[in-house]
């Protein structure tokens, strides 16, 4: 009896060519896959990968540049959380860059967001 467990893509992900992703591998929202690249496992949301194996490189934003990004293209349910995105940044970074005011900033966007739809619904 074969069982092989299914690949997750999530959205806006680039991925190179002749890689091979392994059963069961999710790669994360917004990530780039280097061509060649060996997945095997679950890949952080807007990761940079390449290698065999694979291994994480960098990532195509800062956790606050994805938190303004998705107030704009994703419905508040469905925008992946600071926490998430600080955590997955510290573990896969060498040398994590700490962004002094980080919550400040997202409460900010978050207001403006707020006022924005407000004046969309007033129109």
């Amino acid at each position: 009896k074969a069982y092989t467990k299914p690949i997750t893509i999530e959205e806006d992900a680039w991925i190179g060519a002749e890689c091979f992703i392994g059963c069961g591998s999710t790669i994360g929202r917004g990530c780039m896959i280097g061509a060649r690249a060996v997945i095997r496992g679950k890949i952080p949301p807007y990761a940079i990968v390449s290698g065999n194996p694979s291994k994480v490189v960098g990532f195509r934003f800062t956790p606050i540049e994805v938190v303004e990004r998705e107030l704009h293209d994703f419905q508040e349910d469905n925008r992946l959380s600071l926490a998430l995105l600080e955590k997955n940044y510290e573990k896969n970074m060498k040398n994590p860059q700490k962004l002094s005011g980080m919550q400040a900033r997202l409460q900010a966007l978050q207001q403006e967001a707020i006022k924005q739809r407000m004046n969309q619904k007033k129109h």
